[in-house]
């Protein structure tokens, strides 16, 4: 089987929601072209869809169970004290440490968790969360590389600055790391690679601040990728495989779901009174933003407020936001830190807390609020298990998660803002992929073993992804069989602890970005 190169970009929270219309409509010819001849579909996020798990099982071909990345942040054990992660919190192989085994060359570019870079055989430039002034770059010798031939090549949206969001400060950026992703992209390409996979972030971004705005703000940046991604294809020859995904799709927000509230309603959760410390946030922030009230009332609020915390000692389920997932903890004892529900009665606590998911309504609405409920052990499977939420749901995505307690459940947005969905998008094109099918189940799983196929890589056993195979042309299929094989891909060794400052500066950042609270 010949194993061409195989370029893959991704464009994150891209949804066929948004392209289909538009590329019916000649506004992304570059899209259009590719899509009349290639296999394309939805492609199937992990739950919950977002960024980090459904990056990560992209590159892994894993669940989360197995590679261990539920979010941007987890918990020290025993503790409730939230911990940012990094690359060296992936404990599954990745598709470049696979290929490079067998002596092919990757060129990765700001793909999510990939700070600090690893050592592979190729390129690899660090994706989000990375810190301003870290080795975000392998091998390091490459950036004086690129300090000479691009000068100005490195960029990032600086988060912290959208906390006060201005739109034309916003977007200005926004095309300007768009536009050095593309630089670096087309630079590299001229290296020896098997593997080329290039990322923009950006389009999530845009989505989740100005989902109100999609033709007048979000199409532009779309059409401007459209030509980046025609120029890029230009550039490949003939028998490379070209691969487009994103990891989730995306529509809009209509409301907030204070989910503590709801649990402290319902008797699960109590609460306790505590005055707020003058330097910290709260949902009060974003009436300051603008105008804001005067000064001195300002200072007055943040001095005198007081809020709701959990009540620890009394409560047996709660939520505490890690960025975007949607999971409740029980305060299970010998495992919290101050765990009040016993062993025996872990199991019924469980069921119960299904069971009132399962029939939540929101009456306003006339709608139920969440549509489907699982133990973790249901949708994951791995020795990493235990470190998700022990209950996992999957809302009405048109509610967002807040952890703040506050008297009511639901609170109306009018920002006009995005939020994730479940359906992202795949499109594949190049020798043996058949022309013009659009396939149904494809999940971001899938991707890996795929890569790996059409690379004539063995194909390790313990994956949970499958390969393609509706997307490839059956006479292929037969012609080159799927080759797996027993391998271990569980990897040990130290997670990387990043300095206090780092970890306070990616925070800030992730913030700002809208990916934690």
């Amino acid at each position: 089987m010949p194993s061409n190169r195989i370029f893959v970009i991704g464009l994150d929270g891209a949804t066929f929601n948004l392209l289909g219309p538009w590329i019916e409509g000649e506004k992304l010819p570059h899209l259009k072209k590719l899509i009349k001849k290639s296999c394309y579909g939805n492609l199937e996020s992990t739950i919950p869809p977002i960024s980090p798990p459904a990056w990560t099982s992209f590159m892994t071909g894993v669940n989360p169970g197995k590679h261990g990345i539920y979010d941007f942040i987890t918990f020290k054990p025993n503790s409730f004290e939230k911990v940012l992660i990094n690359s060296s919190y992936i404990r599954s192989k990745r598709l470049w440490d696979l290929i490079g085994e067998h002596n092919k060359k990757s060129i990765v570019l700001y793909v999510p968790l990939t700070y600090p870079p690893n050592r592979i055989e190729g390129v690899m430039i660090s994706g989000i969360p990375v810190p301003p002034h870290g080795d975000f770059i392998y091998p390091k010798e490459l950036r004086r590389e690129l300090d000479d031939q691009l000068g100005n090549w490195w960029m990032e949206i600086d988060g912290d600055k959208f906390r006060n969001f201005q739109e034309e400060t916003f977007l200005s950026d926004i095309y300007r790391v768009i536009e050095t992703r593309f630089k670096v992209a087309r630079y590299l390409m001229n290296k020896e690679w098997d593997l080329f996979i290039v990322v923009f972030m950006e389009t999530d971004l845009v989505q989740h601040f100005l989902w109100g705005e999609r033709e007048r703000c979000i199409l532009p940046l779309y059409m401007e990728i459209d030509k980046m991604i025609g120029v890029l294809i230009e550039s490949l020859r003939e028998e490379d495989t070209i691969i487009i995904l994103s990891d989730h799709g995306f529509g809009p927000i209509q409301k907030t779901l204070y989910l503590n509230s709801w649990l402290k309603k319902r008797k699960y959760l109590a609460a306790k009174k505590q005055w707020l410390h003058p330097q910290e946030d709260s949902d009060e922030e974003v009436f300051h933003r603008k105008e804001g009230p005067p000064l001195l009332k300002r200072i007055k609020w943040k001095l005198f407020k007081r809020r709701s915390v959990i009540d620890w000692r009394n409560t047996k389920a709660y939520f505490i936001n890690t960025g975007q997932f949607h999971g409740i903890r029980i305060n299970l004892m010998g495992r919290e830190p101050e765990g009040i529900v016993r062993g025996e009665e872990y199991k019924n606590l469980c069921n119960r807390i299904i069971m009132d998911l399962q029939a939540w309504m929101d009456k306003e609405e006339n709608k139920r609020v969440i549509t489907n409920v699982f133990r973790r052990e249901e949708i994951y499977s791995g020795p990493y298990v235990n470190q998700a939420p022990d209950i996992i749901f999957i809302p009405d995505y048109e509610y967002i998660l807040s952890d703040r307690i506050r008297d009511h459940i639901f609170k109306k947005r009018k920002d006009g803002r995005g939020v994730h969905r479940r359906e992202g998008i795949f499109i594949m094109y190049g020798p043996g992929i058949q022309k013009g099918k659009k396939i149904e189940g494809a999940h971001i799983m899938d991707i890996a073993p795929t890569i790996l196929y059409l690379l004539d890589v063995p194909i390790p056993k313990e994956f949970d992804g499958k390969v393609l195979t509706e997307a490839i042309h059956p006479y292929w299929i037969q012609q080159n069989p799927i080759n797996f094989k027993d391998m271990a891909l569980s990897i040990e060794g130290q997670r990387v602890m990043m300095s206090l400052t780092e970890e306070e500066e990616i925070q800030k950042r992730l913030r700002g970005l809208g990916y934690i609270e």
